[in-house]
């Protein structure tokens, strides 16, 4: 938008909603997540400057100006936040965990078919919801009709080249593994396989509305196209039946496997309008019953005060109030 905007004003908001954005992002300080997105976020940056690059060398140097300022704000909150908060960023860089963790990856990337089992975590404990949880990614979908698209279109979609070669790499990353030296390289020493692999789940959402919103409709022949289908559904149940053996009972496991079956024959296969918006509402469904009875509404602050840790802690502090 600050690319094509004409209005000085609408930039000078433009460029302050990116500052704020970027700022945000890197004052996360969490760089199991902050690297890897960090590459999706680089891809999708290449592919605006690519597809408006005419625009870009014609802004101006009154443009420049305003990315100027919006950078030299973005660098100072972050500096003065780095500097305030010195003390407990020098602590917890120098923890043997996460501080001095190295992670190469490998045998991590069978979370990211938990999502056939996701939408039932509202209803029936699973035990750590947060680690089991997965985005409704459809994985290896998105992945095989994105890559079909790119091989048949003659103007190769820098954004679409961009996700499939960092895919390829987080899905090495998170199944074998990389040799130490080439994840400090690629700076994935920060991350784990396990928070790697939500960041793949990421991607096919983006993938999926790349093939979605194709205009060519170019569709992986019928046959083909359910035989993948049937394939993830039945690994994807398998994965969760494994390794959550029993949590899906047998009727929800075939009611979830009908479901995956056809989003997933729809996307590779079905043509036209009517199959996209029937994939949609499906899908929209589904995440209405994941999020609406979600219940995160607690009174009081006891899930935190009543853990022991959080009793040593007030104790340590009665003794001494200037302790950390």
């Amino acid at each position: 938008y600050f690319i094509k905007s004409k209005s000085t004003l609408k930039k000078i908001m433009f460029g302050f909603g990116v500052a704020i954005s970027f700022t945000y992002y890197v004052l996360t300080l969490y760089p199991a997540w902050i690297v890897p997105m960090g590459y999706v976020a680089l891809a999708c940056l290449i592919w605006i400057i690519h597809e408006n690059w005419n625009k870009v060398k014609q802004l101006g140097i009154k443009n420049w100006i305003i990315v100027l300022m919006m950078a030299i704000f973005s660098v100072s909150i972050i500096i003065n936040y780095l500097m305030v908060n010195q003390e407990y960023v020098y602590a917890i860089t120098h923890t043997v965990y996460p501080g001095h963790r190295i992670s190469k990856g490998g045998f991590a990337i069978k979370k990211i078919f938990y999502y056939a089992q996701a939408y039932m975590y509202a209803f029936s404990d699973v035990g750590n919801s947060p680690e089991a949880s997965s985005l409704l990614s459809l994985f290896p979908i998105p992945i095989i009709a994105g890559g079909y698209k790119w091989y048949n279109d003659k103007k190769k979609n820098w954004l679409l080249t961009g996700l499939l070669g960092i895919s390829a790499v987080y899905l090495i990353y998170t199944t074998v593994g990389v040799p130490v030296v080439v994840a400090k390289i690629l700076l994935l020493t920060y991350t784990t396989a396990t928070r790697l692999v939500d960041i793949i789940a990421i991607i096919q959402i983006y993938l999926l509305v790349i093939v979605l919103s194709d205009e060519d409709e170019k569709k992986i022949p019928p046959i083909k196209g359910g035989i993948i289908a049937l394939i993830t559904t039945v690994l994807t149940i398998y994965v969760c039946q494994k390794d959550y053996s029993g949590y899906l009972t047998k009727e929800w496991s075939i009611v979830t496997g009908i479901v995956i079956l056809y989003l997933g024959y729809n996307l590779l296969s079905q043509k036209g309008e009517r199959a996209k918006k029937i994939f949609c509402v499906l899908v929209i469904v589904i995440s209405i019953i994941t999020g609406a009875f979600v219940r995160p509404i607690s009174k009081g602050f006891d899930a935190i005060t009543s853990k022991p840790v959080s009793k040593e802690i007030s104790k340590i502090v009665s003794n001494e109030p200037k302790a950390k």
